[in-house]
């Protein structure tokens, strides 16, 4: 009886993984090294936005902040740094000089194959009023050569030359008004959203943010009755004492028909 020795099946199924993804191959020697953002390798998500950054839960005194871009590299470290190759399409509203600028080139230092690109953002007064987005796409130089543009995971395809974010400095909308499965009976109890009735159910009720903000901590039914409760009756004490709560709109805040 005939063996195949282990790493021959291992090279068998590493090149039929590769083939299941759809990751493009080529010949390092005769193109160069490829380049690519590192998170796109195993994302499954069809959103192409890598980022969403919103600064309007900061507080005022912040007005820079920094973020980091992982890159990788195909082929072998090099004893030198090779700068990077960026290309920001005209249709970007997040302008360099502006919203944002590289805390250093975009490079792979010497004896890496992954590093950062790192940026600093800036906090500028047109993010109170609109939402800017920025492409990077990586294209060729004389030290790397994007040569795989697209990898398949789980039938979707993503483009892992090119990265895509989105900035602003807007009072978010918790997911319980937007994304909640709940979503509902969430207004149902809550009524519709306004910047000012969450800044109330927070300092009101003392609740951590995340909460609000955070899908993966989503609050239990009971918690959504006794809230919304509580925020009726102080709503209504506050009204009869001549201190009607009114929104950024300049609307009574009223809790939801459901609200006990």
């Amino acid at each position: 009886m005939k063996f195949i020795p282990i790493y021959i099946l291992l090279a068998i199924v590493f090149l039929s993984s590769c083939k299941e993804e759809g990751l493009m191959t080529y010949d390092v020697k005769e193109s160069g090294s490829s380049l690519y953002f590192t998170e796109k390798i195993d994302r499954k998500s069809k959103d192409t936005l890598m980022k969403v950054i919103s600064l309007g839960r900061t507080a005022d005194e912040l007005k820079d902040s920094v973020i980091t871009i992982p890159v990788s590299i195909s082929g072998p470290a090099m004893s030198f740094d090779r700068p990077i190759n960026i290309e920001i399409p005209d249709t970007a509203s997040m302008k360099l000089g502006v919203h944002f600028d590289y805390v250093t080139p975009p490079m792979i230092r010497a004896d890496r194959v992954t590093d950062l690109i790192t940026l600093v953002l800036h906090r500028t007064p047109d993010l109170k009023q609109e939402r800017v987005y920025l492409k990077l796409d990586l294209k060729a130089n004389e030290h790397f050569n994007p040569q795989i543009p697209i990898k398949i995971n789980s039938n979707i395809k993503q483009d892992i030359t090119s990265y895509s974010l989105s900035y602003d400095d807007m009072f978010p909308v918790p997911h319980l008004w937007t994304t909640f499965p709940n979503k509902t009976a969430f207004i149902g109890y809550f009524g519709p959203y306004s910047k000012r009735k969450v800044e109330l159910i927070l300092e009101v009720l003392q609740l951590d943010p995340e909460l609000l903000y955070n899908p993966l901590t989503p609050p239990a039914v009971a918690q959504l009755i006794n809230w919304s409760s509580y925020m009726k009756y102080w709503l209504n004490n506050q009204k009869a004492n001549g201190n009607t709560q009114y929104d950024e709109n300049n609307k009574e805040i009223e809790m939801g028909p459901n609200a006990r």
